[in-house]
């Protein structure tokens, strides 16, 4: 798996701006400091599920981690999803987990890039309304860091993506 970064840094006027800076640490062992960063910051953590690949393997990732399974479509309705399960839950600081990748747009990209305002410096982490938040914890895999997840520990994903591949 490719080499990943667990704080972003925000670009300097004059720097390179879409420069990927990585540590020496690959996405895998990074995703699981975050993971653990989470469920430590977190008192109520849920999940957006598309159906799509990235969201498919955040899924399977945090299978030992004891979580709610909701299958949303729609980030908005996350977003205000994220209101009710925190209401529902408690109160307490509460967290969507996105599996969301940088790599798969300029868009995207740019917007980890750019986050000003990311929960304790991060750049995968943002603010939705009070106390709701958002989480990226696959923001630095690229395409092949997830398939390889779903190859190495033989999990589930949308088998659209086999009628995909034969139409290639």
């Amino acid at each position: 798996m490719s080499k990943g970064g667990e704080k972003c840094r925000l670009p300097e006027k004059d720097d390179e701006s879409m420069k990927r800076q990585y540590l020496e640490m690959n996405v895998y062992d990074a995703l699981q400091k975050r993971f653990e960063f989470l469920f430590r910051e977190f008192d109520n953590i849920y999940i957006s599920f598309s159906g799509g690949k990235d969201s498919g393997v955040l899924l399977n990732l945090l299978h030992p981690f004891r979580h709610y399974r909701y299958r949303m479509h729609q980030e908005d309705l996350a977003k205000q999803f994220g209101r009710f399960y925190r209401e529902q839950h408690g109160g307490g600081k509460t967290v969507c987990l996105l599996g969301m990748r940088a790599d798969e747009s300029m868009h995207r990209y740019s917007g980890f890039l750019h986050k000003k305002y990311g929960y304790q410096g991060t750049c995968w982490i943002s603010q939705q309304f009070k106390d709701v938040w958002c989480a990226s914890p696959i923001y630095d895999w690229s395409v092949s860091d997830v398939w390889s997840a779903n190859y190495r520990f033989s999990y589930d994903y949308n088998k659209l993506y086999d009628c995909i591949i034969k139409r290639a």
